[in-house]
């Protein structure tokens, strides 16, 4: 018997399925000659931002069943309650207020549909603007932590069409 891992399983099994493959894609696009990889602490509210996301991409592509399973999905990948509230708060403020938040930001998105969008942008952006319209975050801030959402998680292009679209969004006085 071997202990050779199948290549379907997740590179990082201790950790949740995006941050694995997050991890395992910067792993692989490093220069041949890095041997190791550097992973550098997730700020704890950022955690708890990419944990809402996951929660709202779920709820995007799945809605029937993923307001069921938010609180066991985030009790599962945040220790500290007060990440858990506020994971929770910002996947409940943007299912809440959705309709209002897809509209506003279909009036910034020059030529772009929410649907015709990627999920991870589209949810990114629902995050950013519940961010900004909703909460005392600074809007800088807002849209910094929706940028880097982005890159982990979209393509090459989602962290600048994600930082144009929310900067739309806020008064440059």
């Amino acid at each position: 018997m071997t202990n050779e891992r199948s290549s379907l399983d997740y590179p990082f099994p201790h950790l949740d399925l995006f941050s694995s493959l997050a991890i395992h894609f910067h792993r692989h696009s490093l220069p041949s000659s890095f041997t190791s990889i550097v992973i550098a602490a997730v700020p704890t509210r950022s955690r708890a931002r990419e944990i809402a996301l996951q929660a709202l991409f779920q709820e995007d592509l799945n809605p029937r069943d993923s307001r069921d399973q938010l609180a066991p999905f985030v009790q599962a990948r945040l220790q500290d309650e007060d990440l858990r509230e506020f994971a929770t708060s910002l996947v409940m403020g943007v299912m809440r207020n959705r309709e209002e938040l897809d509209q506003l930001l279909e009036t910034k998105a020059e030529n772009w549909s929410l649907p015709r969008m990627a999920a991870t942008d589209r949810n990114v952006l629902r995050l950013g603007a519940f961010e900004i319209r909703y909460t005392d975050t600074p809007d800088r801030v807002a849209i910094n932590e929706a940028v880097e959402l982005a890159k982990r998680f979209g393509s090459k292009q989602s962290s600048q069409f994600v930082n144009g679209i929310l900067d739309k969004l806020i008064d440059h006085d």
